[in-house]
């Protein structure tokens, strides 16, 4: 249902890590819904939750521990492309390089993941704050303010300036 029609979605989850929270909303997908690939459902989900805000309960308090942007992976280009392939002569490069596509081919079809992670907020228990990490992808940030209206585009505007040159000073 995330994916269509709602502008929000909050859902709860017991898993530890990213992978996990994925991986059994992928599972759940494919039982429900007779998927048949997990790779498809792996991207439906990741594209549908986007972040992860992990909560932790430590000492009788609940704090959220990080948060996590989900960023799907559908990118489907190989090393060498058809057209390479086809420009080569015969011998050692074209060789190497049907082989290293063949490496990839079997890469994506045994365990590779469908997804990348990034902390972007983390509590630092030693300091007892958190500490900030990276800022979402341009690409969700660009997404973010295209669904603002004009009123909370303003708002925040600064916010987002201050906060960004916060973090290009921070990771300097």
């Amino acid at each position: 249902m995330s994916g269509v029609a709602f502008k929000q979605m909050m859902l709860t989850n017991h898993s530890k890590t990213v992978y996990d929270l994925i991986t059994s909303f992928r599972n759940s997908l494919m039982q429900v819904n007779n998927y048949r690939n997990e790779r498809a459902a792996d991207i439906m989900v990741a594209k549908a939750l986007n972040f992860d805000i992990h909560m932790e309960l430590r000492n009788g308090v609940r704090r959220i521990s990080r948060i996590t942007e989900i960023i799907p992976d559908e990118s489907q280009d190989y090393p060498y492309t058809e057209a390479e392939l086809s420009t080569m002569n015969e011998g050692a490069p074209l060789m190497d390089m049907t082989l290293t596509n063949a490496n990839e081919y079997f890469k994506r079809s045994t365990d590779r993941v469908s997804f990348k992670s990034r902390d972007l907020i983390v509590f630092d228990k030693e300091t007892d704050s958190y500490k900030l990490l990276g800022l979402p992808s341009e690409e969700k940030q660009e997404e973010m303010m295209r669904k603002m209206s004009m009123e909370s585009k303003a708002e925040i505007g600064e916010d987002l300036a201050d906060l960004r040159a916060a973090y290009y000073h921070l990771a300097g």
